[in-house]
């Protein structure tokens, strides 16, 4: 919602806080009514998801102002009430996520944990024809899922589940983590009777994956989910039939993106999860700091990363993959490639070192990684507009031209510190963070100050 209510002059009245919706307010369910004779009156399909999930400050913003304070489950489960309602006169059969039975139940408003149970009084007032989707992107142990189901069907309601397509946050479709976590849901899923299962492909942060990457992810699951093998001859084969990219490229590309940040801190929404491929891309050349947390915990990650980045493109300049998704995987190797070496070569400067290479830095180094993403954004823009409506590419865009002016700033600080104009480039000096933070969001990497 909060694309919607943004735009505070129309939706503020109907705002409860950001992303959330005010219940009880009449204005509300004008809006949620055109939104459902919508879709009722273009799709066929009498079975509508209504969402409902990540509600996390429901009731504390405008309706604590106006109605003052009230149990989360009170409210919840009074505004689900009327939406259910609202779906039947429109002869539509709404299913929600479930998350939010969970977080109102927990003194954290965490949703993966148990040790809160949701009220029976709650599950009791949940109108029966509404279905309860279970999602989870996260989890690599079947028991987790095995047990998370048992709890899901203990609400009466028609079940389903969700599994990530990893696209969120990653330059191209992360194949580890999304076999690593929709397997072991896939199994217990199947084990537990779930015959409604549904993959997402979220675009946080920007939409900015390689979405048909991501096809071979969606075959991937559609294997598991039939009983069979994600990685054997039937699948390749039909993938390839799909005329979309080379089954080979589509895997091996995934290595860009497949190394993960582990700050040791064994969360699992801390840990495997993160890119440095996407903190590396979006990182700032001078302040550094998804490189510099992703070295915090060991030097060795930037090299391992390293090798990943070399094998990647030697496969490439080995195979030379043809068509557009081809020019893009070495673009996009090329670019992290180029980058990551920089970074670890200005490391050393800002370790005090006066080196002799700087100038070649400054006028060969920065300006080859400038000619490497303005090749990448070339071939993101057509990507991009073979799949998708405009809207959306001038976020992408924009950040790009904003690190190439950054790295022009950086070929000017290199070349004063090289004549002696400065003693110190001082963003290169600081020392690294204490402990690892996971960054991988534009807005975490592009500048040390809050971005709005």
């Amino acid at each position: 919602m909060e694309q919607a209510l943004k735009w505070r002059e129309v939706y503020g009245d109907i705002t409860d806080c950001p992303g959330v919706l005010l219940p009880d307010e009449p204005r509300t369910y004008q809006l949620i009514g055109k939104m459902l004779h919508f879709w009722s009156e273009n799709l066929r399909s009498r079975r509508l998801h209504i969402g409902f999930d990540e509600a996390h400050n429901l009731g504390r913003g405008q309706f604590f102002d106006r109605f003052g304070h009230e149990d989360g489950f009170a409210i919840f489960t009074r505004h689900l009430q009327k939406v259910a309602a609202m779906c039947r006169d429109c002869n539509l059969k709404p299913m929600i996520w479930s998350d939010m039975y969970f977080r109102l139940a927990n003194p954290k408003r965490e949703y993966y944990n148990l040790d809160y149970p949701v009220p029976d009084a709650v599950k009791r007032e949940i109108p029966p024809e509404v279905g309860i989707v279970y999602w989870d992107y996260y989890h690599r142990d079947r028991r987790f899922y095995r047990e998370y189901f048992a709890a899901h069907r203990q609400f009466g309601n028609p079940i389903a589940a969700a599994a990530g397509i990893w696209t969120f946050n990653k330059l191209w479709y992360d194949r580890e983590l999304t076999l690593g976590t929709i397997t072991p849901m896939i199994a217990e899923a199947r084990a537990a009777g779930i015959d409604d299962f549904t993959f997402t492909l979220w675009g946080d942060d920007g939409s900015y994956c390689h979405i048909d990457s991501a096809m071979l992810g969606l075959a991937e699951g559609a294997e598991l989910l039939w009983g069979g093998d994600a990685a054997g001859a039937p699948l390749k084969h039909r993938f390839r039939s799909l005329n979309i990219m080379d089954y080979d490229l589509a895997v091996n590309t995934a290595r860009l993106v497949e190394r993960h940040y582990d700050n040791g801190s064994g969360l699992f929404w801390e840990n495997n999860l993160n890119s440095y491929s996407s903190a590396i891309f979006w990182d700032d050349i001078l302040l550094n700091l998804g490189f510099r947390n992703m070295i915090v915990n060991s030097p060795e990650n930037a090299v391992l990363l390293a090798a990943d980045y070399a094998w990647v493109a030697e496969f490439l300049n080995t195979n030379k993959p043809s068509g557009e998704a081809g020019k893009y995987a070495a673009a996009l190797a090329d670019l992290l490639t180029r980058k990551l070496a920089l970074q670890r070569r200005l490391r050393t400067l800002g370790a005090g070192s006066r080196a002799d290479g700087v100038k070649t830095l400054a006028d060969k180094e920065l300006p080859r990684l400038i000619a490497a993403y303005e090749t990448f954004a070339e071939l993101f823009r057509r990507q991009w507009l073979a799949a998708a409506k405009p809207f959306g590419l001038e976020v992408i865009q924009q950040r790009i031209g904003g690190i190439i002016f950054r790295l022009g700033e950086a070929r000017r600080r290199l070349h004063e510190y090289a004549d002696g104009d400065v003693l110190a480039i001082p963003e290169l000096a600081e020392p690294l963070p204490p402990r690892a933070c996971a960054l991988d969001w534009y807005k975490e990497l592009a500048g040390a100050s809050i971005i709005k």
